[in-house]
């Protein structure tokens, strides 16, 4: 409902305008009767729109707009009046008036445009406010942007900055807005190429670019940039953000920086899904079940957590030296890792050699099972087995689930599947599986169930040690060397 002060110095003028207005269900009136009782009415109350009479007494309504917009107001005000001198239209236009209308005629006409024009102008003034919030927002949210940003319209035109830019490119904003973002960069060409693919993409993360401060200095940075679109989906322009970026100077540094993400990006995900699991059995469980249901599901979750911070200090330590691939009792690490999963239907088969592979190598199969009773339920059947077979040594992992679809398959078959973030979050952690068993110099693939139905089949071929000590082992036609 639209509140509105009518303000005028005839009561039957007041009482008519008031009914019709009423009547039309817009609109929740209140009068008076002199414009010095119409600014006390205004400071007491919250009103959408002042109506007022031009001529009357001690305050005229011309007067009493130039009262209204001195006290800082910027409602919208109407002059109603019989009236109808054009300098005092101009003049009431001048001082902020949004209409002037012109009392006499026909009566319902008349209160039909009144009507008319007092919501165009209510429209018009929420209309405002709304877009100064909007923008103020924008404003407020780009500045407190740590990082530096700057947005550009569709014709690759700087329309806005952030203080942090300022900082970065030693300009202010007054001096980039409305600039082609080509003069910011050392190559134009490249960074429109760039917006080119955010576009295409939707997205655009760690692209590498050169931008020129106002000292001439050259900085490298990493661009990333989002088109933006409004409510139609017209597109607008892109919002674009700049990190500093300096090159390493070697490349074990950079290596070590990326064997360290990964060991992250292997805990966060591990400790993502017992997590999820955990807290998902704490919520859909009923809280009367018996205490030895809680103390199992404790003792499960104290052996996961104590399982992570082995891994985890494993992680630590092979940042800390330099350390080569170590022998590992295959058979030994899977036993280990199926003992968390014992809601699984896993069988083993009594094989026995050692590989070659690091400390990571359980995590390989920790997230191969939480796979299965992630993605399948418990109780699926999983069947482990390994041959060997000259210098390597093959381990097949094969669950009995719904199997995995065909396009993930032949993407990680590939060597292009990626998980779909860093954490695996969303994916299925085989990035992580692959790295682990590449950073042992193995090979994994995967082969779907052989009658095309379900179940997934991993193959796993790892590096087969062989101990020192040389067995000689006799057969019907001689001797021969084996291990060696």
């Amino acid at each position: 409902m639209i509140k509105i002060l009518i303000i005028d110095d005839e009561p039957q003028v007041l009482e008519i305008t008031r009914v019709f207005l009423e009547r039309s269900g817009h609109f929740q009136v209140s009068t008076g009767s002199s414009a010095e009782s119409g600014l006390l009415m205004l400071d007491d109350g919250d009103f959408d729109a002042v109506i007022s009479d031009y001529e009357m007494p001690k305050m005229n309504g011309l007067d009493f707009l130039k009262k209204v917009r001195s006290k800082g107001y910027t409602i919208p005000f109407i002059i109603f009046t019989g009236r109808s001198r054009e300098d005092v239209v101009i003049e009431a236009l001048n001082y902020g008036a949004d209409y002037y209308i012109q009392k006499g005629g026909d009566p319902k006409s008349q209160f039909v445009e009144l009507t008319h024009k007092i919501l165009l102008a209510v429209e018009k003034k929420r209309s405002e406010k709304a877009l100064s919030e909007a923008n103020e927002y924008k404003d407020r949210l780009i500045e407190s942007h740590i990082d530096p940003l700057l947005t550009i319209d569709k014709n690759y035109q700087i329309m806005d900055i952030n203080s942090a830019m300022e900082e970065l490119s030693g300009y202010r904003k007054e001096d980039l807005k409305e600039k082609d973002l080509a003069e910011l960069f050392k190559d134009g060409k490249e960074a429109r190429s760039a917006l080119a693919i955010a576009f295409e993409k939707g997205y655009l993360k760690d692209y590498p670019l050169e931008i020129i401060n106002r000292c001439g200095e050259v900085i490298p940075i990493l661009f990333h940039a989002t088109p933006y679109l409004n409510r139609s989906n017209d597109f607008l322009g892109f919002f674009t953000e700049f990190h500093e970026y300096c090159q390493p100077e070697s490349g074990l540094f950079e290596e070590k920086i990326n064997n360290s993400e990964f060991y992250l990006d292997l805990l966060t995900h591990d400790i993502r899904n017992m997590m999820t699991v955990e807290i998902g059995y704490l919520v859909i469980e009923d809280q009367d079940e018996q205490t030895v249901f809680w103390k199992e599901r404790m003792k499960k979750l104290a052996g996961s957590i104590s399982h992570l911070i082995t891994n985890v200090d494993s992680m630590r330590r092979s940042e800390e030296i330099c350390s080569d691939l170590k022998p590992v009792r295959i058979r030994s690490v899977i036993r280990r890792e199926a003992d968390y999963f014992r809601d699984l239907d896993i069988e083993i088969d009594d094989f026995d050699g050692m590989v070659l592979a690091d400390e990571l190598l359980a995590s390989v199969f920790y997230n191969l099972l939480s796979n299965v009773r992630k993605h399948c339920g418990k109780g699926t059947k999983v069947e482990i087995s390994a041959i060997e077979n000259g210098e390597t040594t093959t381990i097949f992992f094969e669950d009995f689930g719904h199997g995995m679809p065909e396009d993930i398959i032949n993407e990680f078959n590939d060597g292009d599947y990626i998980d779909c973030d860093p954490s695996g979050k969303g994916g299925l952690g085989l990035g992580i599986i692959r790295n682990i068993v590449g950073n042992c110099g193995g090979q994994i693939i995967i082969r779907p169930d052989k009658n095309g139905i379900s179940g997934t089949k991993f193959i796993i071929n790892l590096k087969r040690h062989y101990p020192c000590e040389n067995n000689l082992l006799l057969n019907g036609s001689g001797a021969c060397l084996k291990n060696r």
